[in-house]
This record gives C-alpha cells, sequence and structure tokens, in this order.
C-alpha cells in the first residue's frame, strides 16, 4: 500500500511556462508526479539483488561519464580493477540493463583484461543485443573483431546461440560470417561433434542475410556428419549384440556350474586353504596400509580446549559433592588421601567413557573423539604416582634435609623432573596452538588424537550462560570496590529533606534509640535537639561524620547530653 501511494502520488502544482507572462501564473492545472530514489542509478529489477561494492560501481562510473574523461579512465584502471569477478560481472550487466552501452564496453574492456577472464558467448551475446537496440552497429562490428583476436572460442552452445541470435537481429552478416569462421577454426564440425540446433539457426540466418552459399555450405557439414554417425552406430551395433550374447551364456553357465556344485558339499578343510591363500596378500595390504600417513583434517582448537575444561569442571563438581559427604566426619581426613580421591575420580570418568568406547563428557559436549586409545589407561596411572610422590616428599619436608641426605636429592629430582615437564607441557602448548594435535604430553606419547565425532554435524555453542557470569562477576566486583566509599548515614541525611514520611518525630518513638530501634540501655540526649540516642550509636556517628545530622529532626549535632536530672555532662564532639 505504501509502496502503491509513494508511486502514484498526484500535487496540485502551477504550471508555468517561459512564453506565458507572469500574471498568467495563476491559472493551475493537476500535473502527476512521481516519487522514487533520488540516487543516480535506475531503479533494480525484482528479485535481483546486488552488492554494495556493485552498486557503488555503478553509482561511480555514471558520476565519472557525467565529469571529466580522464577521471573516468582511472576509475576504470584502478577502482574496477579491485572488485571481485561476480561484483564486476553485475556491474557490467546492470549497466547493460539500464542501456548505458558505451559504459558496458568500457566495462566490458576491464572485465576482458583480467587474470580470471576466460571467453564466454554470453557475455558478448548480451552486449550485442544492447548495442543492436541502441543502434550502434559500427560497435558490434568492433566487438566482433575483438572476439575474433581472442582466437578460439569455447564450445558453449547456449552462448554461441544467443550470440548468433543477437547478430541476425541486428543484421550484422559479415561479424555473423567472421563467427562462423571462428566456430570453424575452433574445431566444429571437424573434430568435435556439430550441435544440429547450432548449425540451423546459423544456416537460416545466414539465408535470411543474403549469404546462401555458406548457409547451404553448413547444412552439407551437417549432413555429412549425421551420415557418418549412422554409419558409425550400425558398425557397432552387431558387436554390442555378439557382447550381449556372450554374457548370457556366461550367465548361463555360471548358474549351471553354481547348481551343479551345490550338488557336491565342499571339503571341511576348504577354508583352511583358503585362508592361507590370502593370508600373504592381507599381510602385505595391512603393512602398505601402516606407512600410509593419516588423512590430514583440521579440529578446532578451541573446541579441544573447551572439552579439557569440562572434564577438569565435572571432576571439581564430582570431588566437591563426596567432600560433603563426609563432611559431618572428622575435620581434614581427605585432605590427606586427596591424590587418591582424584585418581578414583578420574578412574570412574574413564571407566564409563573410554573404557566402554565412548568419549569423555566434555568431548561428547564439543562433538570430539579419540582416534587412537590404545595407551590411554597409563595415563591416570603416571598422573596419580607423580601427584602422591609430590604429597609425600612435601609432608616428609624433604627439602628442609641435609645437603647431603638421600630425601633432598631425591627432592631436587623431583623439582628438577617437574620443571622439565613445565617446559615440555609449555612447548607442546605452542606446537598445538600452530598444528592443532594433542592437547597435552600425554596425549602425544600415546598418539591420540581427537578428531570430530560427527563431521557432518554444525558446531553449535551458546555462550549465554557464560555472558551472564561475566557480567554478574564483573558488577559483583564494582559493588565490592563501591559499597566502602559509600557512607550511608550522608545518603539519609541528604535524602531526608525529600522524603515524604515526617513522622518519624511523633511523641511515641522518643522512647527509642532512632538508629537501632532498640530502648537505650545508657541513655544521651543529641544537643540541641534534645532528642534521646544509645550512648554507643551516637559517640559513634559522632566520630564517623563531622557533620552529622539528627535522625529524627536533621539538625546538626554539637554535643551530646547524658540523659538524667542529677547528673548533667556536656561532651563537645571529636
Amino acid at each position: 500500500m505504501a509502496s502503491f501511494l509513494r508511486s502514484n502520488l498526484t500535487f496540485l502544482s502551477p504550471y508555468t511556462s517561459t512564453t506565458q507572462p507572469i500574471h498568467n501564473c495563476t491559472s493551475r492545472s493537476y500535473a502527476p508526479i512521481r516519487c522514487g530514489p533520488r540516487d543516480n542509478r535506475g531503479p533494480l529489477v525484482k528479485g535481483r539483488v546486488l552488492s554494495t561494492e556493485a552498486i557503488q560501481a555503478v553509482q561511480s562510473v555514471k558520476r565519472a561519464h557525467r565529469g571529466d574523461q580522464t577521471k573516468l579512465n582511472e576509475l576504470l584502471s584502478k577502482t574496477l580493477s579491485r572488485l571481485m569477478k561476480a561484483d564486476l560481472i553485475a556491474t557490467f550487466n546492470e549497466l547493460l540493463r539500464q542501456d548505458h552501452c558505451d559504459l558496458a564496453l568500457k566495462v566490458f574492456s576491464v572485465v576482458r583484461s583480467e587474470v580470471w577472464y576466460k571467453t564466454d558467448l554470453t557475455l558478448y551475446g548480451d552486449l550485442v543485443s544492447a548495442l543492436a537496440r541502441k543502434g550502434m552497429p559500427e560497435d558490434i562490428d568492433r566487438l566482433i573483431e575483438d572476439l575474433d583476436g581472442e582466437g578460439v572460442i569455447p564450445c558453449d552452445n547456449k552462448g554461441l546461440i544467443r550470440l548468433i541470435k543477437a547478430l541476425i537481429a541486428a543484421e550484422r552478416a559479415e561479424s555473423t560470417v567472421k563467427i562462423y569462421g571462428l566456430m570453424k577454426r575452433s574445431g566444429w564440425g571437424c573434430t568435435s561433434e556439430a550441435d544440429e540446433y547450432v548449425a540451423k539457426v546459423l544456416s537460416r540466418g545466414l539465408k535470411r542475410l543474403g549469404k546462401d552459399g555458406i548457409g547451404a555450405e553448413i547444412d552439407k557439414e551437417i549432413g555429412t556428419l549425421s551420415k557418418a554417425e549412422h554409419r558409425k552406430q550400425s558398425l557397432q551395433s552387431p558387436q554390442l549384440k555378439s557382447k550381449e550374447m556372450q554374457r548370457e551364456t556366461l550367465a548361463s553357465s555360471s548358474s549351471s556350474s553354481s547348481s551343479s556344485r551345490t550338488d557336491v558339499p565342499p571339503p571341511e578343510d576348504a577354508w583352511v586353504n583358503s585362508f592361507q591363500i590370502l593370508l600373504p596378500r592381507w599381510k602385505a595390504l595391512a603393512l602398505s596400509h601402516s606407512y600410509q600417513s593419516s588423512i590430514p583434517i583440521s579440529i578446532s582448537r578451541v573446541n579441544q580446549i573447551d572439552a579439557a575444561r569440562l572434564d577438569i569442571e565435572m571432576s571439581a563438581m564430582l570431588k566437591e559433592q563426596l567432600i560433603k559427604v563426609f563432611s559431618l566426619m572428622k575435620p581434614g581426613l581427605l585432605f590427606q588421601y586427596e591424590p587418591e580421591l582424584d585418581a578414583f575420580l578420574e578412574f570412574l570418568i574413564w571407566r564409563f567413557s573410554i573404557w566402554v568406547d565412548k568419549p569423555t563428557p566434555g568431548n561428547a559436549l564439543m562433538n570430539l573423539r579419540y582416534r587412537d586409545e590404545r595407551a590411554i589407561v597409563a595415563r591416570g596411572k603416571v598422573r596419580t604416582v607423580w601427584a602422591r610422590l609430590q604429597s609425600f616428599s612435601a609432608f616428609r619436608r624433604w627439602g628442609d634435609s641435609e645437603q647431603r641426605s638421600l630425601p633432598r636429592r631425591a627432592w631436587s629430582l623431583i623439582q628438577r623432573i617437574e620443571g622439565f615437564y613445565k617446559a615440555a607441557s609449555f612447548t607442546n602448548l605452542l606446537i598445538f596452538l600452530y598444528t592443532g594435535r594433542y592437547r597435552n604430553l600425554i596425549e602425544r606419547a600415546v598418539q591420540a588424537r581427537l578428531i570430530y565425532g560427527s563431521p557432518n554435524m554444525n558446531r553449535a555453542v551458546s555462550f549465554e550462560y557464560m555472558n551472564r557470569q561475566l557480567v554478574w562477576n564483573e558488577f559483583s566486583e564494582m559493588l565490592l570496590l563501591l559499597l566502602p566509599l559509600l557512607n550511608s548515614s550522608s545518603i539519609r541525611n541528604i535524602l531526608h529533606p525529600f522524603s515524604k514520611d515526617k513522622s518519624a518525630s511523633s511523641a511515641g518513638d522518643e522512647t527509642v534509640c532512632p538508629i537501632c530501634q532498640a530502648s537505650p540501655t545508657i541513655p544521651f540526649l543529641a544537643l540541641p535537639c534534645q532528642h534521646r540516642y544509645c550512648y554507643y550509636c551516637l559517640r559513634t556517628r559522632c566520630s564517623a561524620a563531622s557533620s552529622f545530622r539528627c535522625s529524627r529532626c536533621s539538625e546538626p549535632v554539637i554535643a551530646m547530653q547524658r540523659h538524667s536530672d542529677s547528673i548533667n555532662i556536656v561532651t563537645q564532639k571529636q
């Protein structure tokens, strides 16, 4: 509805003319005004989508064409050559659609100068049709001369038919004859099969343009080729029949031999003989496959690291739940058995995942699996022994022993091995980031590589939970930083004049402290307003804020006095 109104609005406008006098401008008439796009390009065809680069290129070429010619040449040589193939072709087609044939010729010259360009007869046919509509026959002949200069044309029947029909419609007989010469030089009618429809279109068009001799020559050539093809098929038909008869006889003989074999049962050791015959061939095939390199595939490094992190978090969750089970027992009971506890949890994860030929929970979530898991068992053993050795040496204080003692040397050896392991792990991390293989040293040692479980599955990772967690963490840290800097009493005193509740100083509230809302044990009066407070509440507030105001009346407190008839002590505020 909006597009209909926009394209069919009619406004009341005065009809003015240079030949009429000025006093006649009072006469009015209705003139339709079409509202449309105000840029310098025509409206696009419905269902056709141009990229932003192609639209900008069309606009730039048309703008430069209306200006200086040197700018247009510079634009064609520098700017258009940077476009992609699809955008450059789209620019050419859009200029043709808008009947800017002179600009389309220049853009087509840029297309022909590109490295990726190959002779496309469809583009030639579209350009010839546009030039014929605009009445530019000399440009058509020049274009066909350029095509003749390219040499051999491709065997594209669709593009060739479009070009021939465009030339015939433009009544360019000489150019059509040149196309026929190009077809002859490209092997049409000699080495390759001639399309009968192309030959008929070319022959009828040349005859209509007055080239009866060339049309008859084309008819003769197509007739000769059709006769040769028929003769070739007739010679091949007896051979095909003989081959079919041989196949039928072989099938009947095999069926009869199989029926005869079913009557006599095979010997009992027949499979043994067959196995002995095929065994050397199978060994040679297995040996050749063992030396072949694995298929080069690329696995996402982010998926692999996320899978390892998910496995670690799952193990930590299981450990937390297990510790809660023993929370009512002696504190620190599980601390001395922490390496064995971690090993037990890792064994559970390994037992119900890799042992039964399934991926770990983290790998399953990331669509990963191990390609080779033969030596995965040693992974948990080595880690458990090393963790127990570290814990034992730390409790025994091997590092604090004498310099020559055995524990001291064992401690130094452990530290060196650990340092070497960290350096090797860092090196493996760099190699993993470069190649995407083997996240840790254990996987590299046992050649257990992670690959996709389902290669055709899309990667579906939701970062919603992670983003929410990051936002709340940052928000909580900001509150922990800002809350100690805020003074609640100062904020309350600032907002108190704007408060609508003014009944805080009623007679019933005089018996309680306005700060702690309890009956004062040691009552003191705030001067000069004489409101009663607890001594501790009033003293702490006066010490914390130099300009403390009464919570009931918002008057500044300059002193405090004990609430007693016999003792009158006035203490100045510090």
